[in-house]
């Protein structure tokens, strides 16, 4: 485990403080106090939350910069890197219909060669564990109450976590930034 604490003067002079923490393949960035305070201010209570992606998306880029807006922390990890098992997978997919397990933006998915609503829950998980593209993303757990949460319909991750009175949150930021361009390759 690694850490390193770097800090900045901001134009009126006020030094900032940032923690950086590197557990293996885990990031984890800590935000600075003022940030932390005027999350309170706005009425919404900081939660930490384990955050799924896969690197290089827009749209997760998107629905993290609204998490943070609202006041919470990630903690971020790598999907297509995960090492899913069934029952790992299974904690955050189980309370759903099994087509909304996938990630429509998939290009297997948006080609027709895999159809969600003709897969059966083994089938289904078979695939999503030997093609961790296919899985609905992003994928959340909060650290206080462990519960999970699948994909980002900006209303139920509201009344999950609370996103504010964030406007960028007013509509859902669900799915691929881009229906027409595909996002940047993980590499």
């Amino acid at each position: 485990m690694g850490a390193a604490v770097d800090g900045m003067a901001t134009p009126s002079g006020v030094q900032v403080w940032y923690r950086h923490v590197v557990i293996g393949q885990i990031s984890q960035v800590q935000q600075p106090p003022d940030q932390r305070k005027s999350s309170r201010l706005r009425g919404s209570s900081m939660t930490h939350i384990i955050f799924f992606e896969k690197p290089g998306c827009a749209g997760n880029t998107r629905q993290r910069a609204a998490l943070i807006a609202a006041g919470h922390t990630l903690e971020r990890r790598n999907l297509l890197a995960s090492h899913w098992t069934p029952d790992s997978l299974l904690a955050f997919l189980s309370p759903l219909p099994v087509a909304d397990w996938f990630n429509r933006a998939a290009p297997r998915i948006k080609s027709g060669e895999i159809e969600p609503e003709a897969q059966d829950a083994d089938t289904a998980l078979a695939l999503l564990i030997s093609e961790p593209l296919l899985i609905r993303r992003p994928l959340m757990q909060r650290s206080d109450t462990q519960t999970r949460h699948v994909g980002f319909d900006s209303a139920a991750v509201d009344a999950w976590v609370g996103l504010g009175t964030n406007p960028a949150c007013s509509r859902t930021l669900e799915g691929c930034a881009s229906p027409i361009e595909r996002c940047a390759s993980p590499d």
